[in-house]
């Protein structure tokens, strides 16, 4: 599903190649009368489209100083509208393209129309609009949501960033862990003590969406930690207390699972996470169907998270199933990687390259604290290829605080959160994880549904 072709098709080719000229001309004539584009040239695998209508041109505000919603919802009905396409999007069809030059733009519930390419440039940064105040009660203050009607959903969607940019918020990442980049990146900026947003706030909700595309994207988070565990998400201000991304089931999906109202068919690549608290991080994954994840990196709260929602206990339905995982990372974070199904049963989950430095926990697998009749688990589930290095800035959680943390030494390289009860559903493949270096504790050491014991490391 990743970016290979800028051609334009179909039988009005003439006409495209005549109001792709004039959708150039009219994007042009804005960029040079706005601020100066993103420093460099573009990297391999990430020319844009030329063509695309830019949102500036329906009246988007790059200064970061009023709310751009609706200009970029009006972009992407020009763009549907004319017959320029971008040849085969994420769900098979071309897909109207829509440009986001650089500057910062604020935005708040944006949807997204089927068959939309949005190309963001690498020195574009989104936030929030609508303040620390905004009105949560129509659902968290989200940037983007990709959700469809049931028996309508949203499809062949994309979101990419394109071209590079460096410096600016970028040099918050410095030094960038080995093996990425966010040259190429665009920003959602989700820190609310720079932006006024909500502690809420999240860059994009996935729900009931098939076949789409996320890719370079870097965010920045906020790890503030009051004196005092605050009782209100408010009093928490100005931490950032939900994930960057959600993946999660529309609440009106059939109860006995005979339709799921959530992600399908998409792949989230290069996403790159700074400064995440305790619990928290780059992606937290209640829901989806054949997704795939590669290059996730977090400092801070948790790179891949697959925390399901009891939906044994509620009135639709919900699972994670058919996912894929490779070359997750993880620094001075609170746990790599988590499996907690929370009652949930879900199946066929599989994790590949997994890097763990000065985390609390590499990898830890959770049981349903309140159910211990229906613990859930992760069917035909795997992990492989995991290295697991302690270290002494890792977040370590205070009991009964829901979210506070010390810094401190590496507790477990692999971890069970009640480790008397029950077996680990996750499979490790035999040979291919390792730890090094001195934890807190040995890991816990369990029999799994196979017979197999989970390593030891002290």
């Amino acid at each position: 599903m990743n970016d290979l072709s800028h051609m334009p098709t179909g039988a009005g080719r003439r006409r495209s190649l005549l109001t792709t000229l004039a959708m150039v001309l009219l994007v042009a004539s804005v960029d040079l009368a706005g601020a100066k584009p993103a420093a460099a040239g573009p990297t391999k695998g990430s020319t844009p489209v030329e063509g695309a209508v830019s949102v500036l041109s329906l009246g988007a505000d790059r200064s970061g100083t009023v709310d751009s919603t609706a200009a970029f919802l009006r972009a992407q009905d020009v763009a549907l509208a004319s017959s320029f396409r971008f040849a085969a999007g994420p769900g098979g069809a071309p897909q109207a393209v829509v440009s986001v030059p650089a500057g910062t733009y604020r935005l708040l519930r944006l949807p997204f129309r089927s068959n939309i390419r949005m190309e963001v440039n690498a020195g574009a940064v989104l936030q929030q609009a609508g303040g620390r105040a905004v009105d949560v009660r129509g659902g968290a203050p989200t940037l983007i949501v990709w959700d469809g009607l049931p028996g309508a959903e949203l499809t062949n969607v994309t979101l990419i960033g394109l071209s590079s940019s460096t410096g600016g918020l970028k040099s918050l990442a410095d030094p960038v862990f080995p093996g990425w980049s966010v040259g190429a990146s665009f920003t959602f900026n989700l820190d609310p003590a720079t932006t006024d947003a909500s502690t809420l706030v999240t860059g994009l909700q996935a729900l009931n969406v098939r076949g789409f595309l996320i890719q370079n994207v870097y965010s920045i988070q906020n790890d503030f930690q009051p004196a005092v565990a605050p009782t209100t998400d408010d009093g928490w201000w100005p931490q950032t207390r939900k994930a960057a991304l959600g993946l999660r089931s529309r609440g009106d999906a059939p109860a006995d699972g005979s339709a799921y109202y959530d992600p399908h068919q998409g792949s989230v690549v290069n996403w790159y996470n700074i400064r995440a608290p305790k619990g928290f991080g780059p992606n937290q994954v209640n829901a989806g169907h054949d997704v795939t994840f590669s290059h996730i990196f977090s400092s801070g709260g948790t790179p891949m998270r697959f925390e399901t929602d009891a939906s044994q206990g509620k009135s639709f339905a919900s699972e994670i199933r058919g996912m894929r995982a490779d070359d997750i990372a993880g620094r001075d974070c609170s746990r790599t990687v988590i499996f907690a199904p929370h009652a949930q049963t879900n199946r066929d989950v599989h994790v590949n390259h997994v890097q763990s430095v000065g985390c609390g926990q590499g990898v830890q697998e959770s049981v349903d604290e309140s159910n211990t009749f229906l613990p859930g688990s992760f069917v035909n589930s795997t992990i492989a290829d995991v290295t697991v290095t302690p270290g002494a800035r890792a977040q370590i959680g205070t009991p009964g605080t829901n979210g506070m943390w010390t810094a401190g030494r590496s507790d477990r390289a692999y971890a069970k959160d009640k480790p008397n009860q029950f077996v680990w559903s996750v499979v490790y493949t035999a040979g291919t994880y390792r730890c090094s270096g001195a934890f807190a504790s040995p890991s816990d050491l369990l029999m799994t549904t196979a017979g197999q014991l989970r390593p030891v490391c002290t």
